[in-house]
């Protein structure tokens, strides 16, 4: 596996003690971080499980690996567990210089670029707000996804994307079967609502048909079938100026299960950042549809019980 890795520094004009209670407190942490998520609130569990209560649903979000106040803190990112979060902090006369250092695993012969200069871009929008908050000032950034600083974000060269992946213990012709099989996607995906499939073969079709009507609706085409490796599948758009999204799932065995990663694109490329909170919200939609998944394979409860 090659490496992701990404640092940052900024130096705060506050004690030591202040920006790490900026990086430590949930609540001191989250107002920064995820400032655009004003319903959400960030709770820390007695093993140090950060997760984003919202009115709808709860969100992993971090994990506390390592703290050792006032001087590091590191953090991995759920459920994907593929990156590592570490800062570390020095205090020099009364000002604190802060190191940030983003880590973690890509597939061979991934260089992970896209994903950097996204990630890159998203950590100088949102380190500014990490200086306001510990200084006492006003937030610069009061919109600063938190999509890309993991990595999340991938830009192609007809647009952008988002990727998410999850640990699953299960086979990949298990979770194959979860992806494809209309049964398994009504159980993890909209358990009220039945899917139907045409064939499984490219050109072939995935929807849910209208029962007044008989329309094909959120037909989704399959454009990559490689059992049980790769999947793809297109969005047939509604209207003439829908945007079409491809879906794509890779499968890997990873230890005793597999990994799922998938990857969505379709986002059109733009310099207004205009999209970034549709991707947002899709980012960490997508982690909950992964964990459905997950759970529906493993015998647990959803975690999205009402679909999507």
């Amino acid at each position: 596996m090659d490496g992701f890795h990404l640092a940052r520094q900024l130096e705060i004009d506050a004690p030591i003690e202040d920006v790490w209670a900026a990086l430590a407190t949930p609540d001191r942490l989250f107002s920064w971080l995820a400032p655009a998520v004003p319903d959400g609130e960030l709770r820390q569990d007695e093993h140090g499980k950060l997760t984003i209560h919202m009115p709808w649903s709860v969100v992993d979000f971090l994990q506390i690996d390592t703290a050792e106040p006032p001087h590091r803190l590191r953090l991995r990112n759920l459920p994907d567990e593929t990156r590592t979060i570490t800062f570390t902090l020095a205090e020099e006369a009364g000002r604190t210089r802060v190191l940030v250092e983003v880590s973690g695993a890509l597939p061979a012969g991934d260089s992970g670029a896209d994903r950097l200069d996204l990630s890159g871009l998203g950590w100088d929008m949102t380190l500014p707000n990490l200086k306001a908050a510990a200084e006492g000032a006003p937030l610069p950034m009061p919109f600063a996804g938190t999509g890309p600083l993991f990595g999340y974000w991938r830009q192609f060269s007809d647009g952008y994307g988002v990727e998410r992946s999850i640990f699953i213990d299960a086979s990949r012709e298990a979770v194959w079967n979860a992806l494809v099989d209309p049964a398994h996607i009504q159980a993890w995906f909209s358990p009220t609502t039945p899917w139907q499939r045409s064939a499984l073969e490219v050109g072939g079709r995935i929807f849910v048909t209208n029962e007044e009507t008989g329309e094909e609706m959120y037909v989704q085409v399959f454009e990559t079938l490689d059992r049980p490796r790769e999947y793809a599948a297109r969005t047939l758009p509604e209207t003439a100026d829908s945007p079409t999204y491809v879906t794509r799932y890779l499968l890997d065995d990873e230890g005793s299960g597999t990994r799922l990663t998938l990857i969505y694109t379709g986002y059109q490329s733009s310099d207004d950042g205009h999209h970034w909170p549709e991707m947002e919200h899709t980012t960490y939609g997508f982690g909950l549809m992964l964990q459905n998944i997950k759970a529906q394979l493993g015998g647990t409860a959803l975690v999205m019980p009402g679909g999507f």
